[in-house]
């Protein structure tokens, strides 16, 4: 019946850009998907009644409207941070961009969200830090600002070109490090231990 759309996302719980994607998938897809899962038996099973439930409700067609038109761009922004070697200047950028799009939705709930977001970086004062950093190496800030650590010397500050705005690289190597140590490896000795954790 649907033979032109790929196969629904599969929404990851710890990553929000997923769930993004999903509502954005079903947002584009409502009307086909809808007829397809209504042609099912719902004395088949509880899960197809379910979903035929929701399918019904017209709230749920609106929602995904609204979310994709007010964060549809989220997780295009969301993936393109988590880029290994994307430099900080462009990070910066990409988190003001998401700052002044989230702005744009004047509704309560867009309200909320904005407010989170801002408050969520007030928290960090690393931010503050990175952003000024990247202002220098844009040369766009002229003298040395307060929220920049005094340990922090104008050769450290040239190294930050490239630093990463998002804990990504760190998550993909504990992931790749839990695998050293699985139920199924037992026969690792030191030597290839080492071998392993430098390659």
């Amino acid at each position: 019946m649907a033979p032109g759309i790929p196969m629904p996302p599969q929404p990851i719980l710890i990553r929000w850009g997923t769930w993004l994607s999903a509502a954005i998938y079903y947002c584009e897809n409502y009307q086909l998907i809808k007829s397809i899962v209504m042609e099912f038996d719902k004395e088949d099973a509880v899960a197809i009644e379910n979903a035929q439930k929701l399918l019904n409700d017209t709230n749920l067609e609106l929602n995904l409207t609204f979310i994709k038109a007010n964060y549809g761009n989220l997780p295009k922004y969301i993936t393109t941070l988590e880029t290994s070697g994307l430099s900080l200047t462009n990070s910066i950028n990409i988190i003001a961009q998401v700052q002044n799009e989230i702005g744009t939705d004047n509704g309560s709930i867009g309200i909320s969200i904005k407010k989170k977001l801002e408050a969520v970086i007030e928290k960090k004062l690393g931010f503050k830090t990175m952003k000024h950093i990247s202002n220098i190496l844009e040369r766009k800030a002229t003298s040395r600002n307060n929220t920049i650590p005094e340990e922090l010397t104008a050769d450290d500050m040239a190294y930050m070109k490239f630093a990463p705005m998002t804990s990504v690289d760190v998550e993909r190597s504990f992931s790749r490090y839990k695998t050293t140590l699985a139920d199924n490896r037992r026969r690792f000795t030191f030597e290839n231990i080492k071998q392993h954790l430098i390659i």
